[in-house]
């Protein structure tokens, strides 16, 4: 499946949620100033993407299957590749405000090659290490972002050579 195809599900939900919007919203624990009563919220709907890089979009993949790689008909293939995601992602913050809908997307991230070494290229985002880049995602991820969590090295969480959160089936390590 393309990213076309995770997108048209997402309509499908949107739709569905919207139609049910009445059904769907209830009361939180908080309390709301501007109304006094207690606070309301759709139900929310978690939706995850790993990864966002390797997702492909339909035109660009059918160009490159169509003529193969080194064909000058692919030569825009990650434009192509790139300006779909961007169209994909534009409606996601409208989509997810309106339907609560919450997106978790992965990303790869890579190192910047930078052609003038004398001046190094600004950060993509503020807290990520100078010369990393995410790969293959467009730029609309970048500004639809609200959150990031990056993982450099992962290791098992331990706390007295024990898991800090075991399996539940009481295995203390990957290993076991």
């Amino acid at each position: 499946p393309t990213l076309d195809d995770f997108d048209d599900k997402v309509r499908e939900i949107y739709e569905i949620k919207m139609k049910r919007k009445k059904e769907l919203i209830v009361e939180t624990p908080f309390y709301d100033r501007e109304t006094g009563k207690a606070a309301e919220m759709m139900i929310p709907t978690i939706i995850g993407v790993d990864s966002w890089t390797m997702g492909e979009i339909r035109k660009a993949y059918d160009t490159m299957a169509k003529h193969g790689a080194g064909s000058e008909q692919t030569n825009m293939y990650y434009m192509q590749e790139g300006m779909g995601k961007n169209k994909i992602l534009m409606n996601y913050p409208r989509m997810a405000a309106e339907a609560g809908i919450y997106f978790v997307l992965t990303a790869l991230i890579s190192n910047k090659f930078d052609m003038n070494s004398y001046l190094p290229s600004p950060k993509d985002i503020q807290f990520m290490k100078q010369g990393d880049k995410l790969q293959r995602v467009g730029n609309q991820f970048l500004s639809t972002m609200s959150n990031q969590f990056e993982s450099r090295r992962a290791r098992v969480l331990e706390r007295d050579k024990e898991c800090e959160y075991p399996y539940p089936s009481g295995i203390t390590s990957p290993t076991e």
